[in-house]
C-alpha cells in the first residue's frame, strides 16, 4: 500500500480498528490533550483505554488490527457502548 512507500498518513478515529497495521505510532487524545504516545502495542491497551473511556475495555488483535470494546462484569467482550459528552453510556 502507499504507506510502505514511505508515505506518512494521519488518521484520527475514535475506532481502533480504523488502525491499518502499517501505523506504528499512535496518540491518545482527552480533552484536547496527548494522555499516551508510543507504539500502538504499548498504547492500544486494555488499561490505557480504560482509562481513556472511563470503563472497562477488551482489547483483542488479529491480522495487524486492535479491536477495542467494553468489557462485561465478567471481563469478556460486552455490548457495544460509548460515553457520551453528558458522561451517560449509550449501549448498542
Amino acid at each position: 500500500g502507499i504507506m510502505r512507500g514511505g508515505t506518512t498518513l494521519v488518521l484520527i478515529t475514535h475506532h481502533s480498528e480504523e488502525i491499518v497495521p502499517e501505523i506504528e505510532r499512535v496518540i491518545l487524545l482527552q480533552a484536547g490533550q496527548v494522555v499516551a504516545d508510543g507504539a500502538k502495542a504499548a498504547v492500544l491497551t486494555a488499561d490505557r483505554l480504560g482509562r481513556l473511556f472511563g470503563l472497562p475495555i477488551t482489547v483483542e488483535t488479529a491480522g495487524g488490527y486492535y479491536y477495542a470494546r467494553p468489557s462485561g462484569a465478567d471481563g469478556n467482550p460486552g455490548p457495544v457502548a460509548a460515553r457520551l459528552p453528558s458522561g451517560e453510556v449509550a449501549v448498542d
